[in-house]
């Protein structure tokens, strides 16, 4: 289950249902804590239901997300150097140093 909360999203297993009346709450637990969530989650709290794992992805995420400037700076940095290198081999016209056009003298003829 994926509930919600108003600074994150957080994915946790439900490990209790509660009923009161006509009210359904839910107590969940993170696979990595040792205690169980201290709050309970009503049905209007959850945004899902994870039907994947895909291992340490979580951790990769933050890693991005906490060094985001730092990405966001390189990748900036690589598209410049590309740019300015694609712009060299680009034609930009004519050049200060005239084209000069081959010689196109007859070969001699060979004599046996």
């Amino acid at each position: 289950m994926v509930p919600y909360s108003p600074t994150q999203i957080l994915t946790h297993r439900v490990v209790e249902v509660s009923r009161d009346g006509d009210i359904c709450t839910f107590r969940t637990k993170g696979d990595a804590n040792p205690n169980p969530d201290r709050w309970d989650i009503t049905p209007r709290e959850i945004l899902g239901k994870g039907v994947a794992i895909i291992p340490r992805l979580g951790h990769i995420l933050y890693m991005v997300k906490a060094n985001l400037a730092g990405i966001a700076l390189t990748t900036l940095g690589i598209g410049l150097l590309l740019m300015n290198m694609g712009g060299a081999r680009r034609d930009s016209g004519p050049t200060s140093t005239p084209k000069r056009e081959p010689d196109r003298q007859p070969l001699p003829e060979k004599t046996p």
